[in-house]
Parts: C-alpha cells; sequence; structure tokens
C-alpha cells in the first residue's frame, strides 16, 4: 500500500469516528454502560489524546529513530495489528497515560483537536514522502516496536475500534430508554 492510501485510510477513519460522536445528548455522552466501562466522552477522549500522541511522535522524534540491526525491530505484521485492534475485538486496558482525564470540555472541542492532529499527521507525511517510514520505528507499550507506516496503521484502525465502541455505548444508551 502505498503513503497515500495510508492517508486516506486514516482521513476515512477520522471521520468514521467523528460521525459516531454527532448527535449524543448531554446525558448520553456522559452516561457509563457499567462503572468499569468508558463514556461517549471518555472514549472520544482517549481516541483523540492517542491520535495527538502518535502525531507528536512523527513530528518530533520518528526520524531520529531509525531502526539498525543493533535496535529492536517490529515483532508484528502490518496485518496483526490492524487485526489486534479491529472493531469488536477483546477489551483492552489502556496505558495510564492515554485513560481520559477530562482533556477536552465539548465534542466539538474534541473534533476540531482530532481533525487538526490528523490533518498535521498527513502532513507531515505528505512533507516525507521522499523518506521510508518502514526504516523508522518507535516501542509501542502494548506491541513493542512499529515502524512508521506500522503506526499510521494503528492509527486508523485505532479510530475504527473506537467508533465501533462508541456506537456499542450509544445502542445501549438508547435500550435504556435514554
Amino acid at each position: 500500500m502505498r503513503l497515500d492510501s495510508y492517508c486516506g485510510e486514516m482521513r476515512a477513519a477520522t471521520a468514521e469516528f467523528l460521525a459516531t460522536l454527532e448527535g449524543a445528548s448531554r446525558s448520553e455522552w456522559g452516561w457509563k454502560p457499567a462503572p468499569d466501562r468508558w463514556s461517549v466522552y471518555e472514549i472520544a477522549e482517549h481516541t483523540c489524546t492517542v491520535q495527538r500522541g502518535v502525531e507528536r511522535l512523527f513530528s518530533a522524534k520518528l526520524l531520529g529513530q531509525p531502526l539498525t540491526p543493533d535496535t529492536a525491530q517490529p515483532q508484528h505484521s502490518d496485518e496483526d495489528i490492524a487485526r489486534f485492534l479491529a472493531a469488536g475485538g477483546r477489551p483492552v486496558r489502556a496505558p495510564e497515560m492515554v485513560n481520559p482525564k477530562g482533556r477536552w470540555s465539548s465534542r466539538e472541542e474534541i473534533a476540531q483537536v482530532f481533525t487538526a492532529s490528523t490533518e498535521a499527521q498527513i502532513a507531515w507525511v505528505e512533507a516525507h514522502a521522499d523518506t521510508d517510514l518502514r526504516r523508522y520505528g518507535s516501542p509501542h507499550p502494548m506491541l513493542g516496536m512499529l515502524d512508521g507506516v506500522q503506526w499510521m496503521i494503528l492509527l486508523a484502525a485505532h479510530a475504527r475500534r473506537h467508533a465501533q465502541q462508541v456506537r456499542e455505548v450509544r445502542a445501549q444508551y438508547a435500550a435504556t430508554g435514554g
């Protein structure tokens, strides 16, 4: 797959995720299906936090972390990463650093930050179109070393995973008569 295809997938996944947030009422936004489950807001905040973190990884660090024979190498295929994050996959406990903490105040603010971050990520990738992103990497807290392309795959799959989670929470909310 070419980099423009990955960028297109990131845009499509962003649009899909943001569409799941449209029309959520204030009570639906904060409703939790169970004490140990996230609300629509918490899912949105987490997803946006991850997006911004990966955008910052690319803009500030990625090209300073070449993959060499002396460094850790990616252990997962692109397909494994997408499959691990597939919608409907098993629940996974997020690393503490990306857990919801009340970073944003509204759906509109999250949508604005998420969209801007996606576009900044894509602009960075397009500005480095001649760079082989497979030659650079950074460790993921759960998946180990990922190369630059795998990080892009992860972002799109992550947004899609949480779009599905938002749909499920909203359906549960509607089923309660909310």
